[in-house]
């Protein structure tokens, strides 16, 4: 996984909870050059148990879109969109590029840590 900075931890109580680390992840990928352009927004939550090195890992998909922008404007649609739907944003530090090739199905892939919005930037 690229982005695995955390946006909410949440400690084990004594009664043996694990800690939990939740991160916001957006990723974008185009699966051919002619292809519109795909955002999806993902949940990750990894609980970690004291007992067990290995963590559990679970992945939701929160909501998804497809963007028909070039390129160059798709990060600024990505925003828009999760400002519009969710309340958040990508920083714009935090993109990464991802594996693509043909062995992937897809020739463009992007991931960046989704982050709640000023309320100022949805309050309208």
């Amino acid at each position: 996984m690229l982005i695995e900075d955390c946006t909410n931890t949440i400690s084990g109580a004594e009664d043996d909870s694990p800690t939990v680390d939740v991160t916001m992840v957006c990723e974008v990928s185009q699966e051919t050059p002619d292809s519109p352009l795909r955002a999806v927004l993902t949940r990750e939550e990894t609980r970690q148990w004291s007992d067990d090195p290995t963590p559990d890992v679970i992945e939701t998909i929160v909501s998804e879109t497809l963007l028909r922008q070039p390129v160059p404007d798709v990060l600024a649609a990505v925003d828009r969109w999760l400002l519009a739907v969710h309340h958040l944003r990508v920083a714009p530090t935090s993109w990464e590029p991802g594996a693509t090739g043909a062995d992937t199905g897809v020739v463009l892939l992007l991931q960046g840590r989704a982050e709640p919005a000023p309320a100022a930037a949805y309050a309208a």
